[in-house]
């Protein structure tokens, strides 16, 4: 029996499933929330892009957010495991100076704030529940919703659409067979909490460092009270069990995370994600519409996670508003929001491609000014590559990264080519 109708369900109230209610709200929508795990909740990917916060602040939850006290992060640095060569891109140095800002996030408090927003907007939000079901009617979608385990109660809604910002639980697309592993990007993540770090100084405190190790990269957040690190490679980079004492051996390695970590104690074992990148082979139904981490998730060298989720969540919901008020046929506004996200997933995905090959690392650590190039890049890092004067020069860059390969356009980093090629050979196919 159903017992409530609105007119959008999301599922999900991560950034992009919060950040889809509350524009929706905004519209003039009624929206229903499910979110099944228990808030607050740990999630990593605690690095935000400038483009984020220009979202957020139109969303009307920026001030929250920038009176948090989150750590303020300027820039993203890179650099050589001995520390030798160091490239720091600093976002007021881009296209898009007037984006500056951004935050290492504590994800659960983040995200926390953006769900309670939603609510606060009259988003109604129901925690612990989880979608089960879904059936696609002819006008409407009906969804069953079962609280606590087992034969926990359960909820039967309609609405006129559906979100799925489930994140990598991708509800729709696993159960329609839509979910594909990016079989270029098979890499394995393992990653931890420091408390004692030493701390770099000034407006430098808050950068990110990815530290280009031979055989994949390490990032290290500087967070409020303790430090994000993870280390992430292709899967025959981890020779042995990729567990706590793995990566404590493999950190004490490299001389710049020493300098940084040696009197730095452990918060809990480290964690480890394998196979996580992906994409939906449809991002749009009838009556569905896939965002953020439900539709793709790449790699997270380049910090996109939750600017593709807020970013996706709204567009989603804008489409979704825009059928509503009559001024677009359904079938052609969803084609063009799925071809919108197809497009970003593209450009970013093959920045984060690029970033496993030698020949773009060493033009990426050595880059240029010319045409605005260097700036660009930072754009793009800063989470403003569809910007089109943006994409043009990106575009110029990536050719030069590619002829970087046989022609020596920039100086090469010491070990990564032969790493590449050790890996390669060192792979084992999938069967």
């Amino acid at each position: 029996m159903l017992e409530d109708r609105f007119d959008v369900i999301v599922i999900g109230g991560g950034p992009a499933g919060s950040s889809a209610a509350t524009e929706l709200v905004r519209q003039g929508r009624s929206v229903l929330v499910v979110e099944r795990e228990q808030y607050p909740r740990f999630h990593i990917g605690e690095s935000l892009l400038p483009g984020v916060l220009a979202i957020l602040d139109e969303l009307g939850v920026g001030a929250a957010i920038h009176a948090e006290g989150f750590v303020r992060k300027y820039a993203a640095e890179f650099v050589t495991p001995d520390a030798a060569i160091r490239q720091r891109y600093v976002f007021s140095d881009s296209l898009t100076p007037e984006h500056a800002l951004a935050y290492q996030v504590e994800r659960a408090r983040f995200d926390q704030i953006l769900l309670d927003h939603a609510r606060a907007q009259g988003a109604e939000v129901s925690v612990g529940a989880e979608v089960t079901h879904f059936e696609e009617q002819s006008e409407s979608i009906v969804c069953t919703l079962r609280r606590g385990e087992g034969d926990g109660e359960e909820r039967r809604v309609a609405s006129d659409f559906l979100i799925d910002a489930s994140g990598q639980h991708s509800f729709i697309a696993r159960r329609l067979g839509l979910h594909q592993l990016d079989l270029g990007l098979k890499n394995v993540a393992v990653y931890a909490h420091f408390r004692g770090a030493t701390p770099t100084q000034g407006d430098r405190a808050g950068d990110i460092t990815v530290v280009l190790d031979p055989e994949g990269w390490w990032w290290v957040i500087p967070l409020r009270e303790v430090t994000s690190v993870g280390f992430v490679a292709p899967k025959a980079a981890f020779r042995g069990k990729p567990d706590t004492s793995w990566m404590l051996q493999r950190m004490r390695e490299l001389p710049v995370l020493m300098q940084r970590f040696e009197s730095a104690e452990l918060v809990g074992p480290a964690r480890v994600a394998a196979d996580y990148s992906y994409s939906s082979r449809r991002m749009v139904g009838t009556r569905w519409l896939l965002a953020g981490d439900a539709a793709a998730f790449l790699d997270p060298v380049f910090s996109t996670g939750v600017y593709l989720g807020v970013s996706s969540g709204v567009k989603a919901a804008q489409a979704v508003a825009q059928v509503f008020g009559g001024s677009g046929c359904g079938a052609a506004v969803f084609s063009e929001y799925a071809a919108w996200f197809t497009q970003r997933v593209r450009v970013y995905g093959e920045l984060v491609r690029g970033f496993y090959r030698p020949e773009f690392t060493d033009l990426f650590m050595h880059p240029s000014s010319a045409m605005q190039l260097r700036q660009a890049v930072t754009s793009a890092l800063a989470g403003f590559a569809e910007d089109p004067e943006v994409l043009r020069r990106l575009k110029t860059f990536l050719s030069a990264a590619r002829a970087n390969k046989d022609q020596e356009l920039s100086p090469r980093l010491p070990g990564r080519r032969e790493a590449a090629a050790r890996l390669a050979l060192g792979s084992v196919p999938e069967e």
